[in-house]
């Protein structure tokens, strides 16, 4: 790419962002509001940053909640801190991944993070939190509006400690 295009482009997002600010419609500085997602029911509360899940039909766990918050900014880049519950309503121990994404006002992703990497099974008929960190470049944490948890239960049963 030619060093003038790239001159422009880089033009364009500052203008875009001091545009932003001086509206006063710029999102960088604020935490980003926890909207409704997949199977999410109208009991949500966006507002405290905990958005309720609705239990499928033929599934023994649910998402109870989502909950993220920034919890750092500088110059270059926002820490997002996150939450996801997940409640295991079968008999016995089971181990739930996926992913925590940050989505911009259309529904596309911005970033991503990975949920429960280490495998850490909840035990039957309880509730099982897993938090985390992203680190997000100014730019597109400034486009962050929603961020969901798209989770799944793992097939095998986790093994156990002897």
């Amino acid at each position: 790419m030619k060093p003038y295009v790239v001159l422009v482009i880089v033009a364009a997002v500052l203008i875009y962002v001091v545009a932003e600010i001086l509206s006063g419609s710029s999102t960088a500085h604020q935490p980003a509001p926890i909207t409704k997602g997949p199977s999410y029911n109208d009991a949500a509360e966006p507002e405290t940053g905990v958005a309720q899940a609705a239990n499928p039909l033929g599934q023994d766990w649910r998402v109870v909640s989502v909950q993220s918050r920034i919890t750092q900014e500088n110059r270059v880049a926002v820490e997002y801190a996150w939450k996801v519950t997940v409640q295991n309503d079968s008999d016995g121990p089971s181990v739930f991944s996926g992913r925590v994404k940050f989505l911009d006002k259309d529904g596309f992703q911005v970033s991503d993070d990975t949920v429960n990497f280490e495998r850490v099974p909840i035990a039957a008929h309880s509730k099982g939190e897993f938090t985390g960190q992203r680190e997000i470049f100014n730019e597109p944490a400034s486009r962050i509006v929603k961020v969901i948890a798209a989770m799944e239960k793992e097939l095998q049963e986790p093994v156990t400690a002897r």
